[in-house]
């Protein structure tokens, strides 16, 4: 396989730009601070589940409005399994809750001065490189087909993807409310 992380400087300076922004929002969200992630998994912080319904429903109709657009000539899904997603979603949930940050969390909270978030992205490059070396006799396995395979969920339940967008939206509305709501209560 032929990997470049840098294909031309165009797609660097959009990468740094566009990484900077994203660390300037976290930062920005509150989301950058242990506290928050912490109050999160113990339900009396919900920022960051704000944030990420709105970076989920953001992100889905940028793409979706991309591809109308033609700027993105087809979509790449992940080859992973769903049981291999499942296995990775709790490494990285069980990771996150004991470090008290995400990847990009760390690195904003990092760039604010957080010395405790250094120890958790050594950690975070550690465990790729272990990953990295050890995940090439398990890559057909990690990568086999199954019932997710190529699939959506607009094509899984055999609509246009602005349905699923518009319900997206609905239920970001309902879980904003409901939230303001629990959180006036508290």
């Amino acid at each position: 396989m032929d990997f470049q992380l840098f294909l031309n400087s165009g797609t660097t300076v959009f990468a740094l730009v566009g990484g900077v922004l994203f660390g300037f929002l976290l930062r920005k969200g509150g989301v950058s601070r242990f506290d928050t992630i912490i109050g999160q998994f113990l339900l009396k912080d919900f920022t960051v589940m704000k944030m990420m319904m709105t970076a989920i429903v953001v992100g889905s109709l940028s793409i979706y409005s991309l591809n109308e657009l033609g700027f993105i000539p087809t979509f790449h899904l992940s080859k992973v399994s769903v049981l291999f997603a499942i296995i990775g979603g709790l490494i990285f949930g069980v990771g996150m809750s004991i470090m008290g940050y995400c990847p990009g969390t760390a690195i904003a909270a990092i760039a604010e001065g957080a010395k405790d978030a250094v120890f958790g992205f050594v950690g975070m490059l550690f465990g790729a490189a272990v990953f990295n070396i050890i995940s090439p006799p398990m890559l057909p396995k990690i990568e086999q087909q199954d019932f997710a395979h190529k699939q959506t969920l607009s094509t899984i339940l055999g609509v246009s993807p602005w349905v699923v967008i518009l319900a997206l939206i609905g239920v970001w509305v309902i879980f904003a409310l409901a939230v303001r709501k629990f959180e006036q209560k508290t």
